[in-house]
């Protein structure tokens, strides 16, 4: 069933007749930023009975809104020959166990690699346990080639203060800080041999020497990135 969500922000002190009724439900309830929960539902039918509660139970104060559903990605490298985002999804779905009758997979582009502009690669929207499968399967046959899969699940970084989940166009700093030497400037202006990693410091990591876009080393983007995914494919 697809997982959806619901938070209550604002909620300061939960409505009790609200907080009786949700122990009904067999959800998994977190705290959030801003005095909020998030209410996992098992699907759509749980959903629609919490969001009926909620108007029922909570006054005006309380704001109610469904949160949008991410998709893990895969990325798909191998393919011979571009393929129509139609064509691929019924290629993928026809010719690989990993992705059952009830899949979810959206194509959401094609291109060439970097190292051969005769190989293509996608870019994959699934559901969480089609992902696991493919992951597993750790091939695909896409017409006649076998194409590698990869993990395409990924964190935004800033170039303006190197901050995560967001970029600089809605970056909110006033200050710039470069992504590689953590100075005030723009990486565009960095003449630094010395790499020094910004968030590492912040979090008091002993390695701190690596640009903060190094995603192999920076120690933060690895820990935030596994506590994404584990938001997004939970025990899978």
């Amino acid at each position: 069933m697809k997982e959806e969500r619901l938070s209550a922000l604002g909620m300061l002190s939960a409505e009790k007749h609200f907080v009786s009724g949700i122990e009904n439900f067999n959800n998994k309830v977190e705290n959030i930023k801003n005095g909020g929960i998030l209410i996992k539902c098992d699907g759509s039918d749980d959903a629609n009975k919490l969001k009926d509660l909620a108007s029922r139970h909570l006054s005006a104060d309380y704001e109610v809104k469904e949160v949008k559903k991410f998709n893990p990605r895969l990325k798909i490298v191998g393919m011979s020959q571009c393929i129509e985002k139609e064509e691929l999804y019924t290629m993928l779905k026809s010719q690989n166990n990993a992705f059952h009758a009830e899949s979810e997979c959206s194509v959401l582009k094609v291109w060439p690699t970097k190292k051969s502009a005769t190989v293509y690669q996608p870019i994959l929207d699934v559901d969480c346990t089609t992902y696991a499968n493919v992951l597993n399967q750790g091939k695909v046959l896409v017409n006649y080639d076998s194409c590698a899969v990869y993990d395409a699940i990924n964190l935004k970084l800033c170039f303006k203060c190197c901050g995560l989940n967001h970029y600089a166009k809605k970056c909110r700093s006033s200050s710039q800080t470069c992504v590689k030497c953590s100075l005030d400037h723009k990486v565009s202006d960095c003449r630094s041999v010395n790499l020094k990693c910004i968030n590492c410091v912040n979090a008091h990591h002993s390695k701190t020497d690596h640009a903060a876009w190094d995603t192999n080393q920076c120690t933060v983007y690895k820990n935030k990135l596994n506590e994404y995914k584990k938001s997004i494919t939970g025990d899978v």
